[in-house]
């Protein structure tokens, strides 16, 4: 009965682990209900004999108190490495930020992300679109009754020597088919398209998806306090390159792939490591473990069409803000 800070955010301080009296004089409860708080790196207890599934490692084995997803997973992306590290986290959701040494920097050079403490004297400044991969399978799977969103971009792409911008033809998708969370919080928020005509095919349908994803991230990265040289990108979408060269050229800032999807089984992996007394900081056990593989390069001539389309998208979430937003 043991959890981490980060876990219990809003309960207990982050800073010192203590309960915060005020929110449990409010719920009504006791402070006693908290478990045990410990850091995510320290031993949480051993195996016991006799647990289900676990029979095939040793009684006694330590367990580690562990962190949440995405926090193990930002950890499994690099983020102890020098200086502010861009991380993009795919997903049905995705998140997007950065993590760098603490500093002194006021609430409104980061208004509508989130802002929390990381590991040794660093933390996080990200957002979370509720778009994502989620919105992407809406499109390829209920709308166009295809049962793999992979193969349905392949079909779809082969034989195309470029891939059009939909953005640049007029064609906008705003995202928001399951509400918002940053930069604007609002649950009742809805997707549409704008500016769709007779001419567009489902190509340009597609692409629009893509790209409305790739804006609603866009909207969390200009919120961030310091923009990293580059972004490192995993879990399930970071496998697809259009989508991670348009991110690139959509932020205008190189987007990297590591050689695994699962950056939070890495993070954990790296936790783990702190109990084995290896004599390596985490920065040093995220240097070995943590391996690029690919570089996705912004495109200069799509980066300026780009900076151009995200004003028609920003002119659009006003438009639709009087009948959503507000």
């Amino acid at each position: 009965m043991v959890s981490d800070p980060t876990s219990l955010k809003g309960l207990v301080h982050a800073h010192t682990g203590r309960p915060v009296p005020e929110i449990f004089s409010f719920t009504g409860t006791s402070e006693s209900l908290l478990p045990q708080v410990k850091q995510p790196y320290e031993r949480a207890g051993e195996l016991r004999a006799g647990v289900a599934g676990f029979e095939a490692l040793p009684v006694g084995i330590p367990v580690v108190v562990g962190w949440n997803d995405m926090n193990a997973a930002f950890l499994g992306m690099g983020a102890l490495t020098n200086g502010f590290v861009g991380l993009n986290l795919t997903g049905t959701s995705e998140h997007l930020g950065c993590v760098g040494p603490c500093v002194h920097v006021a609430r409104e050079a980061y208004l509508g992300v989130n802002r929390v403490l990381f590991l040794d004297d660093r933390e996080a400044f990200y957002g979370v679109t509720s778009s994502g991969g989620q919105a992407v399978e809406w499109f390829v799977k209920d709308l166009m009754g295809a049962k793999d969103v992979h193969d349905y971009f392949n079909k779809l792409f082969e034989n195309q020597d470029e891939i059009p911008l939909a953005s640049n033809d007029n064609l906008l998708f705003l995202p928001y088919i399951e509400g918002e969370r940053n930069p604007w919080n609002n649950p009742e928020v809805r997707g549409v398209f704008f500016g769709l005509s007779r001419s567009h095919r489902q190509i340009y349908l597609a692409v629009a998806v893509l790209e409305g994803v790739c804006f609603a991230l866009r909207a969390i990265y200009d919120q961030l306090p310091v923009k990293p040289e580059q972004m490192i990108v995993s879990g399930g979408a970071s496998t697809d390159d259009l989508w991670n060269q348009m991110k690139a050229n959509v932020m205008n800032a190189p987007f990297v792939k590591l050689n695994t999807t699962e950056a939070g089984c890495t993070g954990a992996a790296i936790l783990a490591l702190s109990i084995l007394h290896l004599g390596m900081s985490f920065k040093e056990g995220t240097a070995k473990i943590v391996r690029p593989i690919q570089t996705y390069r912004p495109d200069a001539d799509r980066c300026a069409r780009y900076e151009k389309n995200i004003s028609s998208f920003w002119r659009c979430i006003i438009t639709w803000k009087s009948r959503c937003l507000t």
